[in-house]
Formats: structure tokens, C-alpha cells, sequence
């Protein structure tokens, strides 16, 4: 049986598009939410541009010079790769309520910044999910460890200026 070419390359095509859903699908990460979660979605979200001005605001300040870029797959792995930094940073504070023991079982939200010419990704992260938490910044005003914010510079992949919120 001959098969022609157009048929060969719809073929291949289909091959590489399963090929790259498998492996997005393996190297998505696991969900540490309860059991009675939405169990396939993971548990931190990129925010929309225009979602990420406040988180911007809140590590450069009102004057520093702030972009936006768009962070690939590789990038999202490697801050959700180096989370386990949060929890020794936090292990410096000498508060207790500011300790952060095990930051996957919180739901993130990053913002993808550009601050005076570096590329970071900055990490909102809460205890429960909130309303329209995959879209909305969520801000809350004390609440102790249950919400933290941290600053992740891609270039050296390390953790910066870990904020924990007061206990009100």
C-alpha cells in the first residue's frame, strides 16, 4: 500500500502533537491540595498583565522602571522547582507566625515582571483558594502565614524579599 506524502506529513504532525501533550502532561506539576480539590488543575496559575501592576508596585516600588515579559514552561518549572527556598528563608524570621513550612500546599499566583532590565517572577500565595483566584490578584490585609509574597529573579533562580503578612 503506498501512502503519499500529505498523508505522511498529517500523520507526523499528529504524532508530534500527542508526543508534546504527553509530555506536558508529565511535567505538569502534582496537585497538593486535599482529595476533594479540583485535582486536575494545578495549584498556581501565571496571572494576566494586567493583574500584575500591584505585585509590581509591591517589590520595585511606585518609581522603578517595570515591564511585563512572558515566561515559558521551563521557567514556571524552575520557580515551582525552587519553592523549597521559601521555607528557609522564612526560617530566618524571628517571628514563628512568619515560618512558611511546606509552600506547594499553597495556592501561588506569579506575575511575570521586568525590573530595571531583569527578568522575575513574583509569587502571591494564599492558604485557600479565593473567587476568580486563576484571574484576580488576590490582597488581603494581615492573616499571618496563611499569605506571603516572595520576589524570584530567573536569571540566578533564587528567592528574594520574602513578605509575610502580620497577624491582625
Amino acid at each position: 500500500m503506498k501512502i503519499s506524502w500529505p498523508k505522511t506529513l498529517l500523520l507526523l504532525i499528529c504524532c508530534g502533537a500527542v508526543a508534546f501533550e504527553l509530555w506536558h502532561f508529565r511535567s505538569s506539576p502534582k496537585s497538593a491540595s486535599t482529595p476533594n480539590a479540583q485535582q486536575h488543575k494545578p495549584d498556581f496559575v501565571l496571572l494576566p498583565v494586567t493583574e500584575t501592576s500591584a505585585l509590581a508596585t509591591f517589590f520595585a516600588g511606585q518609581k522603578a522602571d517595570v515591564g511585563t515579559w512572558e515566561p515559558t514552561v521551563g521557567d514556571m518549572n524552575d520557580v515551582e522547582a525552587d519553592l523549597s527556598q521559601i521555607t528557609e528563608m522564612s526560617k530566618r524570621n524571628p517571628d514563628p507566625n512568619g515560618h512558611i513550612d511546606n509552600p506547594v500546599n499553597y495556592y501561588r499566583q506569579y506575575g511575570a515582571i521586568v525590573v530595571d532590565g531583569r527578568r522575575s517572577l513574583v509569587l502571591n500565595a494564599f492558604c485557600s483558594p479565593q473567587n476568580e483566584w486563576r484571574k484576580r490578584l488576590v490582597t488581603v490585609i494581615d492573616g499571618g502565614s496563611c499569605y506571603w509574597q516572595a520576589l524570584f529573579d530567573v536569571a540566578t533562580r533564587k528567592f528574594t524579599k520574602l513578605s509575610v503578612n502580620g497577624v491582625g
